[in-house]
Order: structure tokens, then sequence, then C-alpha cells
């Protein structure tokens, strides 16, 4: 098995291509990907990374614990293309990377009299993060992608993101 070409997907909840946007705060969001008119069907398979980041979001609050996203917000993507098959070390799975919270600010200082704490965190993942995963070629131009806790329910709101799926082309040595 050698490696072809490589092919960059950007989804940004803030983009011309989302079909439709659950009010849920971004972490449902569906996409319209023509494949065919990116990828060459000569690959059955792409070898697939993914980083992410959010939009920050800030919080002002009386609670000195409360912060945007707490460190323990960890969360996952969750990628559907229909009946396409993604699978990491060999098990199926739809589940295709790990975000985690970054704290990018925090104080705490006086407003009016009172005692205020201030906070800006974002979500993020890089290449290097999450394993890669292999991806049978798309087969729905309808992509959704969910943004999940750990126990599986919706994250909480965020003002946007952008997603980039590396995909690179597997070509199998008895083709």
């Amino acid at each position: 098995m050698s490696e072809g070409e490589t092919y960059l997907f950007v989804f940004n909840t803030k983009d011309s291509n989302v079909l439709s946007n659950v009010s849920n705060g971004n972490t449902n969001v569906t996409f319209n990907v023509n494949w065919p008119s990116y990828l060459p069907t000569k690959y059955n398979k792409f070898k697939c990374s993914v980083s992410f980041k959010s939009e920050m979001k800030t919080v002002t609050t009386l609670d000195a614990n409360t912060l945007a996203f707490p460190a323990s917000s960890v969360g996952s993507i969750n990628f559907n293309c229909g009946s396409t098959n993604i699978y990491q070390n060999n098990n199926l799975s739809s589940n295709i990377a790990m975000v985690y919270p970054v704290v990018n600010y925090y104080s705490s200082g006086t407003i009016s009299g009172v005692v205020c704490n201030y906070s800006q965190s974002f979500y993020r993942c890089d290449i290097g993060d999450n394993p890669t995963f292999f991806l049978k070629y798309p087969t729905n131009n309808v992509v959704t992608i969910k943004l999940l806790t750990l126990s599986g329910s919706s994250m909480s709101f965020m003002m946007g993101w952008c997603m980039f799926l590396s995909m690179t082309g597997i070509i199998e040595e008895n083709e």
C-alpha cells in the first residue's frame, strides 16, 4: 500500500456550503460536499487526519471556578458522510478526533466594586493530536459533523468553528 496525492477539505460553520445548522450552537452541522469534483475516483480509500479550532468564547462571572470551556470538557468530532466506512485501528467508527479546551486568558478584577472573573477559551486539535484514520471513498455529498461530549451528548454552545480534513489517496498494491 502506497500513498498518492493529498487533498484538503475545509468545513467552516460560517461558509456557504452549510446546508443546515441545527439550532444547538454549531454542534450539529450539515454540509454539502461534491466529492467527485475534488477527489479522483482512482482511489477507493484515503488516509485522513483532522485539525480543528473553534472561535473564542468569553465568560464574565462572579464564580472564580467558572471558565468559558472547563478543562474537563474534552469532546469528540463525529463525522458522517452516508454509508462510507471510517476505520481507526481496524475498528469501524464515526468519531474521528478528540478536541480539547484551551484557556487563552483568565483574570480576576473589579467591575463597579464587584469582584468578577473573566476567561476566554476555545476548542482545538492539531493534526498530530489524534491517530490517522481511513475513509472509503465518500458515497454521499451530505456530511454531518457533530461535536459530542465523551458521554455522547452535544457539546456546549460554540460561536463557530473550522475543521480541516486532510485526505491522502491510498494506492492498493493489487491495483
